[in-house]
């Protein structure tokens, strides 16, 4: 999110790694280096999901300083899109489960983000007022959703899965780079969390409207997303246009 070329995850190792590239803007160095730092005593004794939930405020502020860093909307999409593809090529021959999982999600997160780019026009400026109007949604939302949750839940859902697919994704990218050590039963772990958190974010994605996953596309995190919406259909009384041989095809 930093520049087009960089790579989903490895902003944060860009910015711990090269500090001097930031100039006068120490501020994101020593913020991200917190962050990273917190990974690595929580991680060991309160463990992922824990690790990731802590984060959220977190990483919803650093993503708006990132998002200061950008004029425009649809371009930050289609960089952010152009960092997913890269990323993919650039695992595309490392064999491990993780590199296998990551790379997997990485296409269905790229797909998202295609998507959501298609509903933007492409003269959305990012006033500096704007950043810091959005800056506090994330906060107000949570209030809000004490208050009115039938209106707020889905988007502070999306918002929240969003940032969790994120901290998971950067947590896998510093583990694939040595800077996290994980044993095997944790990678196993933290390879089913990142399948979780893309599964979800795919999910509300979905609910609001702003991605629909093909009728063509039979990977796995495309039916489980559709599993989740039929379910989601009928816990809430929406008329779908599932047959039984959809049921049968999605469960085969």
């Amino acid at each position: 999110m930093l520049q087009a070329d960089s790579k989903i995850g490895d902003h944060f190792l860009i910015v711990y790694k090269h500090p001097e590239r930031f100039g006068e803007n120490s501020d994101l160095y020593e913020r991200v280096e917190n962050i990273i730092d917190i990974f690595r005593s929580r991680l060991p004794t309160k463990g992922i999901d824990y690790t990731i939930t802590s984060l959220r405020d977190e990483l919803w502020e650093l993503r708006w300083d990132f998002l200061a860093r950008q004029d425009n909307f649809k371009e930050l999409f289609v960089s952010i899109h152009e960092s997913a593809v890269k990323e993919i090529i650039d695992h595309r021959y490392n064999f491990s489960r993780l590199a296998t999982v990551q790379s997997n999600a990485l296409q269905l997160y790229a797909t998202i983000l295609l998507s959501i780019t298609e509903l933007l026009p492409g003269d959305i400026e990012i006033p500096v007022t704007t950043i810091s109007e959005l800056r506090g949604a994330y906060s107000s939302l949570k209030i809000l959703q004490q208050i009115v949750p039938n209106e707020t839940e889905s988007l502070l859902n999306w918002i929240e899965s969003s940032l969790d697919f994120e901290c998971c994704l950067i947590i896998v990218s510093l583990a694939l780079s040595k800077e996290l050590v994980f044993d095997n039963n944790n990678l196993d772990e933290l390879a089913l969390k990142l399948k979780d958190t893309i599964t979800k974010y795919a999910f509300y994605t979905a609910i609001l409207h702003y991605w629909t996953p093909g009728d063509e596309d039979e990977s796995q995190y495309a039916r489980n997303v559709k599993i989740l919406l039929a379910n989601h259909e009928l816990e809430n009384g929406i008329v779908n246009t599932y047959n039984i041989d959809d049921f049968r095809n999605l469960m085969s």
